[in-house]
């Protein structure tokens, strides 16, 4: 039997991502969940839960940011893919204003 050498394959993504574990409150419609954020990238983030959420579903983010504890990040996304263990969100950058504070948060994780 042969053995096969171990192949990395070096992962190829236009927004890199960065692990992380920050609180985040998501809002839909009438409820708040209280979650953490596994990754972030500038394009988005990646929420573990287990609460019933959809793709398509419009979510308001409030994130604490961890270089300024007593200033919460408001950001909308919008949940691109639905996991067993979560979410993946993606930003929806409504202003240059927001997309340069989503900018901010990731660099100084």
């Amino acid at each position: 039997m042969a053995c096969r050498e171990a192949v990395q394959v070096e992962e190829k993504r236009k927004h890199p991502r960065k692990t992380c574990l920050i609180s985040v409150e998501c809002s839909i419609k009438d409820s708040i969940f209280t979650n953490y954020i596994y990754n972030i990238s500038s394009a988005g983030i990646f929420i573990e839960t287990t609460e019933p959420f959809e793709e398509g579903q419009r979510v308001a983010l409030k994130i604490l940011a961890p270089y300024n504890l007593t200033k919460a990040n408001h950001i909308i996304g919008e949940v691109v893919r639905v996991e067993p263990d979560g979410i993946a969100v993606r930003f929806k950058k409504e202003s240059p204003e927001q997309e340069e504070m989503i900018c901010l948060l990731v660099e100084n994780i």
